[in-house]
C-alpha cells in the first residue's frame, strides 16, 4: 500500500485510506485486504502480484451501475475497464480488432518473404 507523507503531525495515512475505503465503496482497509489475500495476492485479471504493480497497491474493482464490487485489480487493468466503460461489446470488439491486426501482420510478412 502507497502511503502518501504529509506535514501535519495528526495525519494517519491508514486512518485516511479506510476513511476513503468506507466512503467509496462502504468496505474497510481490512476487508480490501482480506479481498486481497483471497485473490491470492494478484490482479483480478492480469494476475500480476501487489508488491511488483508501480503503485504497490490494488484498486477496488466495482460495478459503476449497482456499485458491487467485484475483486481487486492493478492500475493497468483498473483503468482499461474504465476506458471501455466497462462494456463486455467493446471489449470484444478491442480483442477483435487485436485478432484481425494480427492476422494483417502475419500475411504482410509472409508477402514480405516471398518478395
Amino acid at each position: 500500500m502507497r502511503i502518501k507523507k504529509s506535514k501535519n503531525p495528526n495525519y494517519d495515512p491508514i486512518k485516511q485510506k479506510n476513511a476513503m475505503l468506507r466512503s467509496k465503496y462502504s468496505i474497510t482497509l481490512e476487508e480490501k485486504r482480506k479481498i486481497i489475500v483471497k485473490q491470492k495476492g494478484l490482479c483480478g485479471i492480469c494476475k500480476i502480484k501487489e508488491k511488483d504493480t508501480p503503485e504497490k497497491d490494488f484498486f477496488v474493482d466495482h460495478d459503476h451501475k449497482t456499485g458491487m464490487i467485484r475483486e481487486m485489480l492493478c492500475n493497468s487493468c483498473n483503468v482499461a475497464l474504465g476506458n471501455f466503460l466497462e462494456s463486455k461489446k467493446l471489449i470484444q470488439k478491442a480483442i477483435e480488432y487485436l485478432k484481425k491486426s494480427k492476422k494483417k501482420v502475419k500475411n504482410e510478412s509472409k508477402i514480405k518473404k516471398n518478395t
